[in-house]
């Protein structure tokens, strides 16, 4: 997968915030996810907080709050880390490393994963571990921050569970999707994407309380949902 990625590609990382966090489509998205953690900053006494897939840390170095806070970045692409280093209006520790890999010296109070970073992976399994991996370095009483999949609210049409026709039990566990990069024409990478069920079922038993929190509607292509995990057990 690391040979078709486009995020170490200079064409696609100097164009990636006005393409994917700036653009009108999505605009809306990106504002209303900075004002989500604005609000469990402003609630919560965090000390610290992990954004696993960063990419150029767009929430870490733009987040207002009103204390200081320990912030970390974590990203496989140095280039994505790279393009925006000295643009930030709060200090930013980046760190490359694959996230499975990752293996911090202390448990964050808040943990976060935006524009579905979660889905570069290869198989369905190394996305479970993903998840596993936020879920350990998140510290007792910390939250979790998850933007994921639910374009065109499919998984609200498609059950996770359902009895198959002749007597069997069927599960649709997941689905894999394809994407070329405009800015990199011919590089086209697949993602593998839980169903949203699965999702939540994954999280739940660590956490005091799981919300969904619905995007606003009319930005992108609608469905998409925030799981906002709440006191880590």
């Amino acid at each position: 997968m690391e040979e078709n990625n486009p995020y170490n590609n200079w064409d696609v990382v100097r164009q990636y915030e006005a393409r994917y966090l700036h653009h009108p489509n999505v605009s809306d998205e990106t504002d209303f996810e900075i004002h989500t953690i604005k609000s469990v900053l402003s609630s919560e006494d965090y000390k610290s907080w992990c954004d696993v897939a960063c990419g150029t840390g767009f929430h870490l170095r733009y987040t207002p709050s009103k204390k200081d806070i320990t912030r970390v970045g974590v990203d496989r692409s140095q280039m994505m880390m790279d393009v925006h280093a000295r643009e930030y209006h709060y200090k930013v520790d980046f760190v490359c490393d694959d996230v499975l890999q990752y293996e911090p010296d202390r448990k964050f109070d808040l943990v976060t994963n935006f524009w579905f970073g979660y889905s570069h992976q290869e198989t369905l399994e190394a996305v479970g571990m993903f998840f596993d991996k936020m879920i350990d370095i998140t510290a007792p009483g910390g939250s979790i921050i998850l933007s994921f999949h639910n374009q065109w609210k499919i998984f609200d049409k498609i059950p996770w569970h359902d009895d198959e026709p002749m007597g069997g039990f069927f599960s649709f566990d997941a689905m894999v999707w394809s994407y070329e990069e405009p800015a990199a024409p011919g590089c086209v990478y697949q993602c593998v994407v839980p169903h949203k069920q699965l999702i939540i079922n994954h999280f739940r038993p660590f956490f005091g309380s799981a919300n969904l929190i619905q995007y606003p509607e009319g930005s992108g292509p609608g469905g998409r949902e925030i799981l906002y995990l709440k006191n880590k057990l």
